[in-house]
């Protein structure tokens, strides 16, 4: 997970532990693949790999991680792990498990 300026909250463990009181489930929505703009990014020295990124077919990265490559799938997939692991979640729904729009991406 990505830190945050709040490190000493944890907003998903409070809304957990409120909603399961009221016996409400919670199911954390997770975009998988959608990300920040490289610009966004870098202007805020983010995490992102901009090697990880899809690109339109006029070569130029768009917010979207590549599927294709392993190392986005197992960021993917550890994120999703790491939510499962850590919280009492009901599930998780998973978002934009998918290509980006106008991704021409290189699959070699």
């Amino acid at each position: 997970m990505r830190p945050t300026q709040f490190s000493d909250w944890d907003p998903l463990k409070e809304i957990i532990k409120i909603a399961h009181n009221e016996g409400i489930e919670v199911y954390p929505w997770v975009c998988v693949f959608l990300t920040e703009s490289e610009r966004d990014a870098q202007k805020k020295g983010s995490w992102i790999n901009p090697d990880w990124l899809c690109m339109n077919k006029e070569g130029e990265k768009i917010d979207f991680l590549d599927p294709w490559k392993p190392e986005v799938r197992k960021l993917s997939i550890n994120s999703l792990k790491e939510i499962a692991k850590n919280y009492a979640i009901d599930g998780i729904s998973i978002d934009y498990l998918r290509y980006g729009k106008d991704c021409y991406c290189n699959t070699r």
